[in-house]
């Protein structure tokens, strides 16, 4: 194409400045690039002449080659000379998941550790994925028309001459990032634990850490809100006489309840102040109920059997 069919083909004199003609060429972009009219046949043959018509008046205004030289791509993945992605994210990732403790955990409160795959920014390009003192050029595949979906320049609408020779053009390098998360003492089932700041890593700040708290069954305790249960196992001789048992409580303590005579199995004995802590900070906490399980001896010496048949001898007579 001639010098003067391309200033006619952008509608500038033939002695416009690099800036006119830049900026009747954009202009032209953003009005028939194919993206604008669904690809259509009219449209992309006339994008072609103005895209040659900036080349050949770029050809004659050295200000001009560095933006103009930029390499031919139609699709996006196969951009010349191996270039990566640019993965640099804007606006860092949350950090999502479920965190298990046991009941232990919630009565004491804990932390614990996460890990996750992160990028951090290029140390040598600084997550701009360009190679230093690198020229910039018009995207490629945006032809000058910038999108948030570009995964070449993330809506810049410009990438580097020269990809980073660290990072190959993606800006960033990925790492394994452990975080630790503190639990706090008398935390639910299900409760959502966030932690701003600590996710992934973005140019505008890192996301946050969120989880959902699942809380490992207990093989001893139950739990009722702030309130904790256990079976209390005693003596058939000790449901029917009475007297003093031994539990503990999930701070490892030893508790002494007074058994009252004629104890059944599935009665409540009630330790107040003996349960989970009610708030992550202060010192009240929920009850702790020990209830009763009376255990039958499965095998009895010869003295014992006769005495069992005494009493059931004098409980018959009694009758």
């Amino acid at each position: 194409m001639h010098y003067a069919d391309a200033c006619r083909e952008l509608g500038v004199n033939t002695n416009c400045s690099a800036a006119e003609a830049k900026s009747a060429y954009r202009k032209l972009v953003r009005q028939y690039h194919p993206d604008m009219h669904d690809g259509s046949d009219e449209s992309s043959k006339r994008f072609q002449k103005i895209q040659a018509a900036y080349d050949t008046i770029s050809a004659q205004k050295p200000q001009l080659r560095n933006v103009a030289a930029a390499p031919k791509a139609s699709p996006a993945t196969a951009w010349p000379g191996n270039r990566s992605p640019l993965a640099t994210p804007v606006k860092g990732q949350d950090v999502t998941g479920a965190l298990r403790v046991n009941l232990k955990e919630v009565f004491t409160g804990t932390t614990a550790e996460i890990s996750f795959d992160d990028v951090e920014p290029c140390q040598r390009c600084g997550a701009t994925g360009a190679e230093p003192g690198s020229i910039w050029v018009p995207c490629p595949p945006c032809q000058g028309m910038p999108s948030s979906r570009c995964e070449w320049c993330g809506g810049e609408g410009q990438v580097p001459e020269d990809s980073c020779t660290v990072c190959g053009g993606c800006g960033v390098e990925q790492q394994m990032r452990t975080v630790r998360v503190a639990v706090p003492r008398s935390a639910k089932e299900e409760q959502s634990l966030r932690v701003r700041g600590k996710g992934r890593w973005g140019l505008k700040g890192r996301g946050d850490i969120k989880l959902d708290l699942k809380i490992d069954k207990d093989p001893v305790f139950t739990r009722s809100g702030d309130d904790l249960e256990r079976k209390l196992d005693i003596s058939l001789l000790q449901a029917v006489l009475g007297g003093e048992a031994e539990v503990y409580g999930l701070d490892e303590a030893p508790y002494r309840i007074a058994v009252t005579p004629g104890s059944s199995s599935g009665k409540r004995f009630r330790l107040a102040g003996r349960g989970l802590y009610r708030a992550p900070a202060g010192d009240e906490r929920g009850d702790l109920f020990a209830v009763v399980s009376v255990q039958v001896p499965e095998t009895l010496t010869e003295r014992q059997r006769q005495l069992y048949q005494l009493l059931l001898e004098a409980e018959a007579d009694a009758d």
